[in-house]
Order: structure tokens, then sequence, then C-alpha cells
């Protein structure tokens, strides 16, 4: 299979596990099901840009990320919240030792980055005080950390998609954004809707994006 038939099964494969996903809120069926149509189209991410880079000599971090975010997924529909800010945290990580390994940061660049951690100390600051438990509030700060500095490492990344990538992360922050908003906030309406599809928006991208530097 050419590299350009590979990409169109991916984004068809995806849109597929997609629609099962939410084929899954509108039928009756077995308990185990909604998770596992919420784990199978990021999960696809990763078995995919597994393939298109197991040539690489060293670890696959990129599809380990979303491998990790895949299992985070599962954990949050199992209602297991500080297991899935631990997967995703450690997914956040994998992308970090990604994008950092390819620093070659402009100016332009380290003024979006400044941006991004003004903006998430602030979002921080309005969020943790509204947590009543402190192991929570404690693990909300850390990840808060991480998925700060995977966004301003895909800033700072010399890759030629960096904004892509650095747009894709700032998609992803929104997703995550809503989760707090509407966890410690205000109920967000239709907040499944908000957060996963941004959420699934920014992984596949990030995917993507990764296949287009694999597969020229």
């Amino acid at each position: 299979m050419n590299s350009r038939d590979f990409k169109r099964l991916f984004t068809v494969a995806f849109a597929a596990l997609v629609a099962v996903y939410v084929f899954s809120f509108h039928v009756d069926s077995p308990s185990w099901f909604k998770p596992l149509a919420k784990t199978m189209p990021v999960l696809m991410l990763s078995m995919a840009t597994w393939r298109a880079g197991r040539t690489e000599r060293t670890l696959p971090l990129l599809p380990l990320a979303l491998l990790l975010s895949s299992m985070g997924d599962l954990a949050g529909d199992l209602h297991a919240f500080l297991w899935q800010i631990g997967l995703f945290a450690a997914a956040h990580i994998a992308y970090i030792a990604v994008f950092i390994r390819r620093c070659s940061p402009t100016k332009a660049a380290l003024t979006a980055a400044s941006a991004l951690i003004s903006a998430a100390a602030v979002y921080g600051a309005y969020i943790v005080p509204r947590i009543s438990v402190t192991a929570e509030s404690v693990f909300i700060i850390v990840y808060i950390t991480i998925i700060t500095a995977m966004a301003v490492s895909a800033v700072l990344q010399g890759s030629r998609y960096r904004w892509w990538y650095a747009a894709a992360a700032i998609v992803f922050i929104f997703s995550d954004s809503c989760i707090a908003w509407n966890r410690y906030v205000a109920r967000i309406p239709h907040a499944t809707v908000w957060i996963m599809s941004t959420y699934l928006a920014a992984q596949y991208s990030i995917a993507r994006l990764y296949l287009a530097e694999k597969l020229r």
C-alpha cells in the first residue's frame, strides 16, 4: 500500500470508529460496548502511527502517547478519574519527549509559548481553588503543568509543521479545560460533545501530522 492510500485508509478508519462511538450513545448495548467504542478511535491512531514509524531505532514515543491516551479514555469511561489524569499526564510526557528533542525556538515561538504559560496559569488559578479534594487538586496542578509543557514544546519544536502541532495542542487543552470547567465550576450544555469532538480532532491532527512527516 502506498503512502497516499494508507493516509486515506487511516482517515476513513478513524471516521468509522468515531461513528461507532457516537452510535454507542443511542443504542441499548452490553456494558462493555461503550467503553470499547470510546477507546478504539485513538487506539487505532496509535496502531497506525506505530506502523508508519516502526523503522525508527528509538522508542516510538508518539504512538505510545496515543496508546496511553486510549487507556485514559477507557479509565474516564469507567469513572476512574485519577487514573484518567495519570494516563493522560504520561501521554503528554511522551508527546513532550517527541517535540523537545527537535527544539528550535524562534522569537515568534517564544512569544507564543509565553502566552500559553500565562493563560494556563490564569486558568489554573481560577480552577484549583474550586476543587474540594486536596489530592485531586494536586493531581490537577501537576496535570495543568504537564499539558502546558506539552503545548509549549509543540510550539518550540523545529518541525515544519510546528504551528499545526501547536494548534492541535491548544485544541487538546481546550478539551481538557472543558472537562475541568464542567466538573468544578458549572455544567456545560452538551459537555460530552464539546469535550470529545475537540479531543478527537486534536488527537487525529497530531497523528495525521506525524504520518505526513513519516510517509512522504
